[in-house]
C-alpha cells in the first residue's frame, strides 16, 4: 500500500514537472504574428496613448457663454431646507 502511494505521488510530480517544462520552456519559443511578440502592457499603453490623443483633439467653443440668450437665462429653482438626518432613538416608533 505504501509503495503504491509513493508511485502515485511520483507520477503526479513528474506530470507537474512536465507541464511546467511545457509552459515555461517550450511556450517561450512560440512566435506571435510574424515573429513580433507584443506584451499585453504594450497593447494597453498604445490604447491609452490613442485615447489621450483623442481627448486632446477635442476643441470646446466658449462662444455660447457670451451669447445674449445665454446671459438672459434666469434661475427659477428653489432652495431646499436642510433637515436633520435620522432619529435620536431608532427603536422608538415615530
Amino acid at each position: 500500500m505504501g509503495a503504491l502511494k509513493n508511485i502515485i505521488i511520483l507520477a503526479g510530480l513528474l506530470a507537474l514537472a512536465g507541464l511546467g517544462y511545457y509552459l515555461f520552456v517550450l511556450e517561450r519559443g512560440a512566435v506571435i504574428e510574424d515573429e513580433v511578440a507584443v506584451s499585453q502592457s504594450e497593447i494597453e499603453a498604445q490604447d491609452f496613448l490613442r485615447r489621450i490623443a483623442d481627448i486632446e483633439s477635442i476643441t470646446l467653443s466658449t462662444a455660447v457663454l457670451t451669447d445674449n440668450r445665454f446671459r438672459s437665462l434666469r434661475n427659477f429653482g428653489s432652495e431646499v431646507d436642510s433637515v436633520s438626518v435620522g432619529r435620536s432613538n431608532p427603536f422608538v416608533s415615530p
